[in-house]
């Protein structure tokens, strides 16, 4: 008889952790294109549910621990979720530093967004929404279309070097380069993202709902 083995990562922790960076990134493009300190507001206040998670996540991991109960980490789906985990890490502190800049650019009264910007934050903020549907209904499709579109890719790593030759010239730039090379960080992740996914979907979907589960309360 097999032995029970657990992930350090619940599916439920690993769908919120989904919602709040994709949340993170919509809300610091916006704060960009739109130039407004309401929606930087609005992400501060979101930083705190996405700390408040991953302390969760840190007690889920140490509960696991201390009951000394074996913890999964070689299997596909093991692998596929300790990825997206860390992808996600990456693409919050990403997003992060897109509001930071953004909100320094309205502090000094900085030029309007440029229209390149604004095209690579849509194309990103598309990436972000089509791997959140993917792992929220476990659909590989939406996944595959990341992986799929060389030309959104092309159009995308054009657009990023059209405005870094552009922009670096001028003295106001460094917040601006400062956000393209976030979004590009962004970019990376979500073919990251999207990598591990088909395969996990296409594995036992049952694997990250473990039956133990550690209640999380928020601080």
């Amino acid at each position: 008889m097999a032995t029970q083995r657990h992930s350090y990562l619940s599916r439920s922790h690993l769908l919120r952790m989904t919602m709040f960076a994709q949340r993170a990134v919509d809300y610091s493009i916006k704060s960009y294109e739109l130039g407004g300190s309401e929606t930087h507001r609005l992400f501060l206040k979101h930083d705190q549910e996405w700390r408040n998670l991953q302390r969760c996540i840190a007690v889920r991991g140490r509960t696991l621990f201390v009951a000394g109960m074996l913890v999964d980490g070689d299997s596909l789906k093991g692998e596929c979720a300790v990825r997206i985990f860390s992808a996600l890490k990456v693409t919050y502190t990403a997003a992060a530093e897109v509001a930071q800049s953004a909100a320094l650019m309205v502090e000094l009264e900085q030029r309007p967004p440029s229209p390149q910007l604004g095209e690579l934050g849509r194309f990103v903020n598309g990436l972000v929404r089509l791997y959140t549907v993917a792992l929220f209904k476990k659909e590989v499709r939406h996944a595959r279309r990341i992986l799929l579109d060389h030309r959104g890719r092309r159009r995308f790593k054009v657009a990023l070097c059209q405005h870094e030759l552009i922009r670096t010239k001028e003295a106001h730039a460094r917040f601006e380069l400062a956000i393209a090379a976030a979004l590009e960080q962004i970019a990376v992740q979500a073919y990251e993202i999207a990598q591990a996914l088909v395969p996990s979907v296409l594995e036992d979907e049952d694997h990250l709902s473990a039956a133990y589960e550690i209640p999380c309360f928020a601080a």
